[in-house]
Protein backbone atom coordinates (compact mmCIF):
# COMPACT_ATOMS: atom_id res chain seq x y z
CA UNK A 1 0.00 0.00 0.00
CA UNK A 2 2.84 2.10 0.20
CA UNK A 3 6.85 3.11 0.40
CA UNK A 4 8.79 3.24 4.05
CA UNK A 5 11.76 4.59 1.12
CA UNK A 6 8.60 7.01 0.00
CA UNK A 7 7.60 7.50 4.10
CA UNK A 8 11.15 7.82 5.03
CA UNK A 9 12.42 10.94 2.62
CA UNK A 10 8.94 12.42 2.83
CA UNK A 11 9.32 12.66 7.06
CA UNK A 12 13.06 13.92 6.65
CA UNK A 13 11.80 16.67 3.86
CA UNK A 14 9.30 17.75 6.19
CA UNK A 15 6.63 16.77 4.39
CA UNK A 16 4.95 14.38 6.49
CA UNK A 17 2.64 14.97 9.16
CA UNK A 18 0.55 11.58 9.59
CA UNK A 19 1.36 8.06 9.09
CA UNK A 20 -1.45 5.24 8.81
CA UNK A 21 0.33 1.93 10.07
CA UNK A 22 -1.41 -1.76 9.02
CA UNK A 23 -0.09 -3.93 11.17
CA UNK A 24 -0.42 -7.23 9.56
CA UNK A 25 -0.21 -10.59 12.14
CA UNK A 26 2.30 -12.92 10.01
CA UNK A 27 5.72 -13.21 9.94
CA UNK A 28 7.72 -14.02 6.17
CA UNK A 29 11.41 -14.41 7.45
CA UNK A 30 13.61 -11.36 7.62
CA UNK A 31 10.82 -8.66 6.84
CA UNK A 32 11.32 -5.05 5.70
CA UNK A 33 12.05 -2.09 8.09
CA UNK A 34 9.11 0.70 7.97
CA UNK A 35 12.09 3.35 7.40
CA UNK A 36 15.60 2.78 6.06
CA UNK A 37 18.46 1.89 9.12
CA UNK A 38 20.00 4.88 7.95
CA UNK A 39 19.00 7.06 11.16
CA UNK A 40 16.15 8.62 9.77
CA UNK A 41 15.07 12.12 11.35
CA UNK A 42 13.91 11.79 15.03
CA UNK A 43 10.14 12.56 14.92
CA UNK A 44 7.57 11.92 18.06
CA UNK A 45 3.85 10.53 16.84
CA UNK A 46 0.71 10.69 19.43
CA UNK A 47 -2.42 8.53 18.33
CA UNK A 48 -4.73 10.45 15.79
CA UNK A 49 -7.47 7.85 15.76
CA UNK A 50 -8.43 5.07 18.32
CA UNK A 51 -6.62 1.59 16.95
CA UNK A 52 -9.43 -0.59 14.35
CA UNK A 53 -8.39 -4.12 14.40
CA UNK A 54 -10.28 -6.30 11.65
CA UNK A 55 -11.32 -9.33 11.49
CA UNK A 56 -8.50 -10.75 10.04
CA UNK A 57 -6.66 -9.47 12.29
CA UNK A 58 -5.24 -6.68 11.10
CA UNK A 59 -4.21 -3.64 13.01
CA UNK A 60 -4.90 -0.13 11.64
CA UNK A 61 -2.79 2.59 13.72
CA UNK A 62 -3.12 6.64 12.67
CA UNK A 63 -0.33 8.62 14.40
CA UNK A 64 -0.04 12.50 14.00
CA UNK A 65 3.24 14.28 14.16
CA UNK A 66 3.91 15.76 16.99
CA UNK A 67 7.30 17.16 16.75
CA UNK A 68 10.60 15.92 18.16
CA UNK A 69 10.82 12.73 20.39
CA UNK A 70 11.33 13.54 24.41
CA UNK A 71 13.56 10.83 25.83
CA UNK A 72 15.27 9.90 28.72
CA UNK A 73 14.74 11.75 31.92
CA UNK A 74 13.36 14.79 30.22
CA UNK A 75 10.09 12.19 28.95
CA UNK A 76 9.07 12.60 32.84
CA UNK A 77 8.50 16.08 33.16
Amino acid sequence: MGSGDLAGSLLAAGFLDRLNLFVYPITLGTGKRIFSGDGGVPAAFTFAEPPQVFPSGVLRLVYDRTGEPVTGLDAGS
